[in-house]
């Protein structure tokens, strides 16, 4: 999925119904945007600290992103890299 597959509600919203029928309209027939990761909840999520999660993900990609190493990040923000909730998840029930 890429930036492009996601839209933004652009129409001037007044009441809670309005909302509903602008969500509609822009996710008819479009995927939902996944729950989504950074640093912290992926710490949380593997009950590591942040700094370990720095060091995987270095070890990761100095190799090329091996899969069991350390998913790759879908994107990296100014703010740091995104994974989806479910790559950290599938990532920590392999290593178990």
């Amino acid at each position: 999925m890429t930036a492009k597959d996601y839209f933004v509600i652009s129409e001037y919203v007044t009441t809670l119904n309005d909302l509903k029928k602008a969500v509609n309209k822009v996710t008819d027939n479009k995927e939902t945007i996944p729950p989504l990761a950074g640093y912290a909840e992926a710490a949380e999520i593997l009950e590591w600290d942040k700094r370990k999660i720095g060091t995987y993900m270095k070890r990761a990609e100095e190799k090329n992103w091996p899969n069991s190493m350390f998913p790759e990040p879908i994107q990296r923000l100014a703010s740091g890299p995104i994974w989806t909730r479910k790559q950290i998840e599938e990532y920590r029930d392999a290593r178990k």
